[in-house]
């Protein structure tokens, strides 16, 4: 499990980053799901969840995998070109 102060600095390296390009909003949103996971997690079963595009319950996924630590790869990192 990473640690809160991990947590906070990943929130802030994730507010960040600036969506770029013809599908900025859809981007936006995804960093907000991932956002998201990390400051208060997702109810997996709730229908809210169910109701999210595949791409944001991925990367709230990828988040709460780097948050439980198992997986290295940040959730602010590799964005590539949609953000800037």
């Amino acid at each position: 499990m990473r640690s809160k102060t991990e947590i906070k600095k990943e929130i802030a390296a994730l507010r960040k980053l600036k969506p770029v390009g013809p599908f900025g909003f859809k981007t936006a949103r995804t960093i907000v799901a991932a956002i998201g996971e990390l400051e208060y997690g997702h109810d997996m079963t709730a229908a809210e969840w169910f109701e999210m595009p595949e791409h944001e319950r991925a990367m709230a996924e990828q988040a709460k995998e780097w948050k439980e630590g198992h997986i290295e790869e940040r959730p602010s990192e590799g964005w590539g070109k949609v953000v800037k």
